[in-house]
């Protein structure tokens, strides 16, 4: 007996091949997510050189940018008005004004900087509570889904928005309540479906007690209402494209969210069954882990979001699925039954990520040489075009019309037009400026 107990368990022969084996997979599958997102940053990288748009809506980005850094005002009535926040095309209006450079590549830049961030940030939680290096990779890998609908590298403010999102979850966990509070703030100025985020995290503080919910609730009021009174002091439409605009193009649609619903059962199901699994075997769990609380109430809030037509998963993957995978690679849960759960996880995981992102973002060869040809053709048509007439009608090709001195009449957003009016009363007292779109 003190021959057998002189022995710890963990040091015996079997014990120590477990556990050499465990790490060999671990840095297996370690190996593999790092070999995607190599793959992932080359692919990019090659479609972020392309000099026509990745996604219709780029040049009115771009375009925002530039009317920022000429100190004039992108929420205005006529031609070019913007219907997103300000952070983002703010950033490319600095660079422009401090470097001389014009915006459009520094922000299809800045959008991927932000999708690789958000990433990192989550994968730096997921090895505080989980450890390894497999954990926080996996993590990585599916997190470089947060990007703008089947365009990665694109110039879009969703993955700013998503940044933010992880960074208040983050700084909650740690229980600033004040550097949460100006982060949800900010969101709803980089694309105000963001805001989404102040359910969770205020809920967090609430139930983590009075006091930090007390400086929460006040850093956000404070900080909320300074900003609208500043915003409004700048940028008087800015409202009426950001808050009249979304209310109006609201809509829901069932089949639409059931198509949705079908996708991501097939992406995600093995993060979903983790957290499903944790409320079910723990339910207070959900009030004490802010990234569990996070990914089950935003995922209620993408559930009314996702049915706009005019969006497919790309809420979700904004939203809930930061949190969402956070929390199912952590350690903390144990499915009954199922003793290899990390190993099984990980490899669905690798399976359905790779799948994933084959399927959601351009990961092919970029353009081939006659379609960059056919496109360096239709610049040619604008610049003679430029001689005969001095307006382009085209989002394609704003672009190009503003190297040729051209107006810009439509960077994908003019169709938008008739949304910027409103005959409520509760709108018309709110944002009084709505008469001014009106006849536009």
């Amino acid at each position: 007996m003190t021959g057998f107990s002189s022995f710890s368990r963990a040091g015996t022969f079997p014990f120590c091949l477990l556990r050499r084996r465990r790490g060999a997979v671990e840095l297996f599958f370690a190996a593999l997510f790092a070999a995607f997102c190599v793959v992932h940053v080359v692919v990019t990288v090659r479609w972020m050189v392309l000099p026509f748009p990745l996604e219709y809506r780029e040049w009115a980005h771009v375009a925002a940018a530039r009317t920022m850094a000429a100190g004039a005002s992108p929420y205005e009535p006529g031609p070019g008005f913007y219907l997103y926040g300000f952070l983002y095309p703010g950033l490319g209006a600095l660079w422009q004004r401090c470097t001389g450079a014009d915006p459009a590549f520094f922000l299809r830049l800045l959008s991927y900087l932000c999708t690789w961030a958000a990433a990192l940030l989550a994968a730096g939680e997921i090895r505080r509570r989980a450890g390894g290096v497999a954990a926080p990779a996996a993590g990585a890998a599916l997190l470089l889904c947060t990007g703008w609908l089947n365009v990665t590298g694109s110039a879009h403010p969703a993955p700013l928005g998503t940044l933010l999102l992880v960074a208040a979850c983050a700084v909650a966990r740690k229980g600033r309540a004040w550097a949460a509070a100006l982060l949800v703030v900010a969101a709803f100025y980089v694309k105000p479906y963001f805001l989404a985020g102040l359910l969770p995290v205020g809920l967090y503080f609430l139930m983590a007690g009075r006091r930090r919910f007390l400086h929460f609730s006040c850093a956000l009021l404070a900080a909320g209402c300074l900003s609208v009174w500043g915003v409004r002091q700048l940028w008087p439409g800015y409202f009426v494209c950001n808050v009249v605009h979304h209310f109006n193009m609201s809509t829901f649609s069932l089949p639409h969210l059931a198509r949705q619903l079908a996708w991501l059962g097939v992406f995600f199901f093995p993060l979903a069954l983790t957290a499903f699994a944790a409320v079910r075997r723990r339910p207070r769990l959900l009030f004490d882990d802010v990234w569990l609380l996070s990914a089950v109430t935003l995922f209620f809030v993408w559930l009314r979001l996702a049915g706009h037509v005019g969006a497919f998963l790309s809420y979700a993957y904004q939203l809930w699925l930061p949190p969402l995978v956070v929390f199912a690679l952590s350690p903390g849960v144990r499915l009954p039954h199922f003793p290899c759960r990390r190993v099984c996880l990980f490899a669905l995981l690798l399976v359905f990520s790779l799948g994933l992102s084959a399927w959601r973002f351009n990961l092919v060869a970029p353009p081939s040489e006659a379609q960059r040809a056919a496109w360096r053709r239709a610049q040619a048509d604008v610049r003679r075009a430029a001689a005969a007439t001095s307006a382009c009608f085209s989002p394609l090709f704003a672009e190009m019309a503003g190297g040729s001195k051209m107006v810009s009449l439509n960077t994908g957003e003019t169709e938008y037009a008739p949304s910027l009016s409103s005959d409520r009363a509760l709108m018309l007292r709110l944002f009084p400026e709505t008469e001014r779109f009106r006849q536009f």
